[in-house]
């Protein structure tokens, strides 16, 4: 039941739409603006009402990308990933994974540009 889906987690409260967000993975293997996402909100799966998180790169083409809930904004499996710095999948983006986006010359979000 959706209500229930939205009271096991927090997602809608932790990411706005348009947020920059940086994937665990970027501190062992982000070069330039390589896993660096733009959050753009949640959608429902239209057969199961499963929650997913809709994100674009913001590296390569772009692509747009949605992930089940539940697994987009869970920790990291320590056992899988034991090197990983970040506490979650997804966190936010940092000031030097910001500037990387300026040098690269890719444009933030209309309403990223004047967030700290």
């Amino acid at each position: 039941e959706t209500s229930m889906q939205h009271s096991e987690f927090s997602f809608e409260e932790r990411f706005a739409p348009g947020d920059i967000l940086r994937h665990f993975k970027r501190d062992a293997h982000g070069e330039g603006t390589h896993y660096l996402y733009a959050y753009l909100g949640i959608a429902w799966h239209s057969e199961t009402m499963e929650p997913l998180a809709v994100y674009r790169a913001l590296y390569g083409d772009r692509r747009l990308f949605a992930r089940p809930a539940a697994m987009f904004f869970s920790p990291v499996d320590r056992v899988k990933h034991p090197e990983a710095k970040q506490a979650f999948r997804f966190e936010k983006a940092r000031p030097c994974d910001l500037e990387a986006l300026a040098r690269e010359g890719d444009a933030l979000p209309a309403d990223q540009a004047d967030r700290p």
